[in-house]
């Protein structure tokens, strides 16, 4: 897994109006993920292939360190 992707690797011109939910730093204010997908940035599922080193699996514990203290790590 790694961080991103950012500008130069997926614009907002990428999303689709249904398709592969992302997450984004957005996603973690308010401490837990979205359980659907209206209203979460979507992607093609050829974009979701093209971006799989960003895709976070399942059991995973993320570490943010641009977050409030309270939210510095989210289990996925």
């Amino acid at each position: 897994m790694r961080t991103g992707p950012f500008g130069s690797v997926l614009h907002a011109s990428d999303y689709v109006q249904d398709g592969v939910p992302i997450i984004t730093t957005e996603h973690f204010k308010n401490g837990s993920l979205p359980l659907i997908k209206d209203g979460v940035p979507q992607v093609s599922k050829m974009d979701y292939s093209r971006l799989h080193s960003y895709v976070l699996l399942p059991n995973v514990l993320l570490y943010l360190n641009l977050v409030p203290k309270s939210l510095e790590s989210v289990w996925c």
